[in-house]
């Protein structure tokens, strides 16, 4: 047989065989279901949603504004006092003067009734309260305070109180809606502890507390 014969042949050979597929995957090889990484998504978002401290359905709307315009019992306007929800609860700002409120805290709270019929406004009822909690003051946790429990406002030796703080308890709409209710500013210092009052004494004004822009919901 000549030399020359059987290299071609070899060489057809050697390129046939780098040019066979490789082979196949095994079967038993795990592979990620649709379903299984479907219900890895869910189980993220489960996850998600109860970092969230509140239902979203329960909140307030985002942006809304509310003001409570201030009248002392002689009906004088004695100040105004804003609130705008925000993502963390309600910001409540604002300026009060009133000079028998001098030099002291003074208690701060909604009420749930939206009359402020003076002189004593006792048309504005008791403490907004619908969970029927007892009373305490803005530090505590939820459901162991009136939603309405502000605490104190300070006033100085001319009788002014200017303030601003967050309340993660109320809100402007949804489950705990403050609009329409009456604001009230008390003669005592509130002392957080005293049922169902905080032993504030005596309302020296009050005001009502109406949307004045529309959130963003």
């Amino acid at each position: 047989m000549n030399n020359w014969k059987i290299a071609p042949l070899a060489a057809t050979a050697l390129i046939a065989f780098g040019c066979a597929p490789a082979d196949p995957p095994d079967d038993d090889a795990p592979v990620e279901q649709p379903q299984q990484a479907e219900q890895q998504d869910q189980d993220q978002d489960q996850d998600q949603d109860q970092d969230h401290e509140h239902d979203p359905d329960a909140e307030g709307e985002l942006g809304l504004i509310a003001v409570a315009e201030m009248y002392s019992g002689d009906e004088e306007h004695i100040g105004d006092v804003e609130f705008v929800q925000i993502e963390e609860g309600v910001e409540v700002s604002g300026r009060i003067e009133h000079e028998e409120l001098a030099d002291g805290p003074r208690g701060f709270h909604v009420h749930e009734t939206g009359l402020c019929e003076p002189p004593d406004f006792e048309s504005a009822g008791a403490h907004f309260n619908h969970t029927e909690t007892d009373h305490g003051g803005p530090d505590d946790p939820h459901g162991d305070r009136h939603a309405g429990d502000f605490g104190n406002i300070e006033f100085d030796d001319e009788g002014i109180a200017e303030f601003s703080f967050v309340d993660d308890v109320i809100t402007l709409g949804g489950e705990n809606d403050i609009t329409e209710l009456a604001l009230i500013v008390h003669y005592e210092e509130d002392d957080l502890e005293t049922q169902p009052t905080g032993d504030a004494g005596a309302r020296a004004g009050c005001g009502l507390i109406e949307v004045a822009r529309e959130g963003v919901r």
